[in-house]
This record gives C-alpha cells, sequence and structure tokens, in this order.
C-alpha cells in the first residue's frame, strides 16, 4: 500500500476494520469522529514495518468515558519506531498534552509516555468517570511519566505528581 490524502473516521466503526476488532477495542469504549491527513506506505499484513505520517483532529474524542475536546494529534512511524505521537486537546476546561514512542520492532512492543494536565475542572471530569456520586472540586494539574511494554499494560512502570487546587 501506498497512498496519501484525508480521511474522516468514526471511531466506533473502527472494529470492523481490524481483525478481532470488536473484542480488542471494546474496552477502550471509543467514540468521536476523527479526520486524519498524511501520508501512508507498507505491507497490510505487516503492519509494524509501516511508515507514515499522519496529523489529525477531533471536536470531541472519548476514551473509557474520559472527553478530550477539539482533540490534535501527529504520528510518525519509520523503521519499525512510533516517534513522536503527540497528543493535545482540551480536558475538563483545563489542557492536555502527551508525547509518547513505541518500538514495534521488539515483540514486547515498549513504549514511554510522558502526559501533562493542566487545570482540569474535577467537578466535570468525575461525571464522566466511577466517582461520580463523590463530593469532589477544584483544579487538576498533573505530570507523569510512565514506561512498560504494551505486550504486558499490568506492569507498567512510572513517576510523576498530582495537585488539586480550589
Amino acid at each position: 500500500l501506498n497512498f496519501q490524502g484525508e480521511v474522516g473516521l468514526n471511531l466506533e466503526d473502527l472494529p470492523r476494520f481490524i481483525p478481532d476488532g470488536k473484542k480488542a477495542l471494546e474496552p477502550y469504549q471509543l467514540s468521536g469522529i476523527v479526520n486524519i491527513k498524511g501520508e501512508f506506505k507498507g505491507d497490510a499484513v505487516h503492519w509494524q514495518d509501516w511508515q507514515y505520517n499522519l496529523t489529525g483532529e477531533s471536536p470531541l474524542f472519548s476514551i473509557w468515558g474520559v472527553k478530550l475536546k477539539n482533540m490534535k494529534f501527529n504520528a510518525a512511524q519509520k523503521n519499525n519506531l512510533l516517534k513522536p505521537l503527540r497528543l493535545w486537546g482540551e480536558f475538563y476546561d483545563g489542557d492536555l498534552n502527551a508525547v509518547a514512542s513505541i518500538d514495534f520492532a521488539r515483540k514486547d512492543m515498549p513504549f514511554d509516555l510522558i502526559m501533562r494536565v493542566l487545570n482540569a475542572n474535577v467537578a466535570q471530569l468525575k461525571t464522566d468517570t466511577p466517582f461520580k456520586k463523590q463530593s469532589l472540586a477544584g483544579g487538576l494539574s498533573t505530570t507523569m511519566f510512565l514506561d512498560g511494554t504494551l505486550s504486558d499494560l499490568k506492569n507498567i512502570h512510572g513517576k510523576g505528581g498530582i495537585e488539586i487546587k480550589d
């Protein structure tokens, strides 16, 4: 495959395009329309070897029920390395910025992620989480660094800090 262009993708339709997609993607509760521009080269079967440079945006992106408004991203993969993957947007009246990389050359697919949230409204955020009935408020800010492997997400390592201010 070798193409460039633009596509609009409803994330709820994504499982239809991926083998065992429904089973694999259902736990993430993905929703939103994502508009993607870029170029792509690769064998349809050997996804680890794909080469692409993509940019995208969504007015409302949701994962696990948590929402990111005016989400934008860019991603580049070459030589089995997705680096960088950048994602940013409005996170419950605050800002979210993330940068990640994934090494697809290794079977365990090691990754790292740096994420920062500034001044997210906790009262709004809790309505989309299991904390709906809790009395929580304030502005949430956090910075975290995570690393691990995609093959074993139960053993992620990380460090960071969190602050909630009134």
